[in-house]
């Protein structure tokens, strides 16, 4: 046969010479295989064909592998993905041909007992004819156990060459036929037993599972070798590939290959023992109804997302994964309207986060040992969605960690895109006027000096399927800033360029896209052109003044927020501390005070926020000068009259639009209610005006108690706590 393995260059050359090969062992299973017997003297000449078969196709293997993208026609990620293609064509001929090679390979220990057998002259019809070998007719207990499993008896043999006294197994072999016929013919229980735990410790060691993982979504086969599964489906994998393509086998005995992406780790690195399929127990233990039921009880369901479908189509970078921070944004406990409420301690009798001046009667600041500001400047290369997604948002979430636990709130930035360069920036001006949603420059404090602490940055696409309208979030990658330098200093002013990450947070060592990493079997200068092309975000950290630290030595003691509502967190917790901490009484139980109740929530609406400082530039104008901003008092009762002109007017308005995230219509329409809203510039005259309707007064709303799981730090989110088991 001529080797097609040498000289082989272009990939479609290969593809041939794999479609031949292909042909010629479909050829060699479905015509030649079955006239081979025990008994056949053809047998070894198929043996030693398919071996040659096999040497052939990793000689394939090797020269696909060797095939270099800068002597291809194709693109560099056709032409990757193409080779994917044919790698696993050769993997299944591979995996085809092994079995073929098991049931043919010669046992000395086999072919020694046919010859005994045929020598004493029973049953001699039954190795005349290969076919009743092959069909699996054969009435006989030993010889129906030495053509279904010779594997086991293979694996003996290798054994007798560690050590083990061949002639002894053979002696023991004879002295049991020569017992009596009857042996053959009768069931003994004992023996099924003994020989059920011989088959099946060999087949332990012969096929070893390396994990067990479970279908996350419904996977149908995409090509041809591919294992179609569903969701909480079990699968034994058998062979892990760095491609991402894991050879696996399911419950019903189909072998195939499994997308890694789809699936999750039950188990890892336990052997499971695979019955032979006619070497069953003779006593199975039936099962209860009960047992059953619990199983089913315990087993878990999960709704197929939009981001499973994505990763299905292999519409999406290997590295995206479903938002981390974006999943625990949603719950209100982890936003910052949780956060600026006033903690106590686990007594309740006193607040952990709220000192109160008795000399200057006001609320005494807080000082950290680590406060950092951090400007982000813009994000690079990020690789798009594929077709068929609109995308509707580009975002940043940001909380502070330590590598392990996330500790504090989460704060949201959105970007402006620049499709040019797959660019993104921060911080545009928009009339004058900086939607606080797009602005990057940000604050973050803890009061702790650990060197492992850091600020954490998830980059995120909303996005909408345009077939059937589905919403969803997903990560494009993250990156840490540490807040301290190698010799353990707080960073100073600097410029940092990160490299972005693929998987989770909780993930180590993941590439956002595998196919724009840098590849050493590049030149030097395709070398630098990829790693400048490696998503990227900067961000600019900054020293701050007196004056600004005083403000942010208001703030909790946990806590990452936009500099311009930091003024306004600090104005809102120098409230909290007169009401609750300027008498010697500490005030417990419900409040009723709009501005405790209402400032909170207006936190987490960002438009909300941008009228209350459109609202403070104005009154600041004219009703705050060099001297009455010294004076506490006056400037606190400023802020109460803009709040009350801006959030708490707009909040019971009746007719303002409900806020939607990511919806630009939405949020246009919003806005431009809030810029007419504004116009009157007293609350009262919006309170009188005939063209406003609000809602009906709510007592509850107006009220704030500190009695609620908001006066204390929520559980810090680890990777047990996101992704329990």
């Amino acid at each position: 046969m001529m080797s097609r393995g040498k000289n082989a260059t272009g990939l479609n050359k290969l593809q041939r010479q794999i479609d031949q090969i292909k042909f010629e062992i479909d050829e060699f299973c479905e015509d030649d295989l079955p006239n081979v017997g025990h008994a056949s003297p053809g047998r070894q000449s198929a043996y030693s064909r398919a071996q040659n078969m096999k040497k052939e196709v990793f000689s394939l293997e090797t020269n696909l592998n060797d095939l270099d993208v800068r002597e291809q026609k194709l693109p560099a990620n056709k032409f990757e993905e193409k080779r994917r293609t044919e790698l696993k064509r050769l993997t299944l001929l591979k995996s085809r041909l092994t079995e073929v090679m098991e049931q043919l390979e010669p046992d000395e220990v086999e072919e020694d007992y046919f010859r005994k057998f045929e020598s004493h002259g029973t049953r001699k019809s039954i190795l005349k004819s290969p076919d009743n070998f092959l069909n699996e007719s054969v009435p006989s207990k030993s010889v129906k156990i030495k053509s279904v499993t010779p594997s086991p008896r293979r694996k003996v043999t290798e054994q007798n060459r560690d050590g083990f006294d061949e002639d002894d197994d053979d002696d023991d072999f004879e002295e049991d036929y020569l017992e009596g016929e009857s042996e053959l013919d009768v069931d003994d229980e004992d023996d099924d037993e003994e020989e059920y735990e011989e088959t099946d410790e060999d087949e332990v060691s012969e096929d070893q599972v390396l994990h067990i993982v479970r279908g996350l979504t419904n996977y149908n086969a995409q090509q041809e070798g591919d294992l179609t599964f569903k969701v909480g489906d079990q699968i034994e994998i058998l062979e892990v590939s760095d491609d991402g393509w894991w050879t696996g086998r399911d419950c019903h005995g189909n072998e195939g290959l499994v997308p890694s992406t789809l699936v999750e780790i039950v188990h890892e690195e336990q052997p499971i023992k695979q019955k032979n399929v006619k070497a069953k127990p003779p006593l199975e233990k039936q099962r209860s109804g009960k047992e059953l039921w619990e199983n089913l009880k315990d087993s878990k369901t999960s709704k197929t997302s939009v981001t499973d479908v994505l990763k299905a189509m292999k519409a999406i970078p290997q590295g995206f994964r479903s938002s981390t921070l974006g999943k625990w944004y949603q719950k209100e406990e982890y936003r910052s309207s949780s956060y600026v409420i006033p903690k106590t301690n686990s007594s309740n009798l006193q607040y952990n986060d709220l000192y109160w001046d008795p000399v200057n009667k006001k609320l005494r600041g807080q000082q950290t040992s680590t406060c950092r500001t951090i400007t982000l400047v813009s994000v690079k290369f990020v690789p798009p969605i594929g077709a068929g997604v609109e995308i509707l948002s580009r975002h940043v979430y940001f909380a502070l960690w330590d590598g392990e636990k996330i500790l504090s709130n989460i704060h949201v930035v959105r970007a402006v895109p620049l499709e040019r360069d797959l660019s993104w920036t921060f911080t545009p001006k928009v009339a004058k006027h900086i939607p606080s949603l797009y602005d990057g420059e940000l604050v973050a404090r803890i009061n702790s000096d650990d060197r492992k602490i850091s600020l954490l940055m998830e980059l995120n696409y909303s996005y909408v399927r345009t077939s059937t309208g589905e919403r969803s979030e997903i990560s494009c990658g993250w990156a840490s800033l540490s807040l301290f330098d190698e010799s353990g200093a707080p960073v100073g002013n600097k410029n940092h360029d990160l490299i972005v990450n693929g998987g989770t947070p909780f993930e180590k060592g993941v590439p956002l896209d595998p196919t724009i990493g840098v590849n050493t079997n590049v030149s030097l200068m395709q070398s630098i052109l990829r790693s400048n092309r490696q998503p990227k975000i900067t961000v600019k950290t900054t020293t701050f003044n007196k004056v600004t630290k005083d403000i942010y030595d208001m703030l909790p003691e946990r806590f990452v927020t936009c500099q311009r509502y930091a003024r306004f967190i600090g104005y809102f917790r120098q409230h909290a501390a007169t009401v609750f901490c300027k008498d010697d009484l500490i005030e417990r139980g419900t409040v009723f005070d709009t501005l405790l109740a209402q400032f909170p929530r207006a936190l987490d609406y960002h438009d909300l926020m941008d009228a209350l400082m459109m609202t403070w530039e104005e009154k600041a104008k004219s009703s705050l000068n060099r001297s009455q901003r010294r004076d506490n008092a006056h400037v606190q009762s400023v802020f109460m009259q803009c709040f009350n002109e801006s959030i708490l007017g707009l909040l019971q308005c009746a007719h303002l639009p409900p806020f939607h995230w990511a919806n630009e219509t939405a949020e246009k329409a919003r806005f431009a209610f809030i810029l007419s809203f504004l116009q009157k510039k007293e609350s009262l005259g919006n309170l009188l005006s005939a063209e406003q309707k609000f809602k009906p007064i709510n007592v509850g709303r107006m009220a704030f108690t500190n009695n609620t799981t908001h006066a204390l730090y929520p559980q810090p989110i680890t990777k047990e706590l996101h992704s329990p088991s």
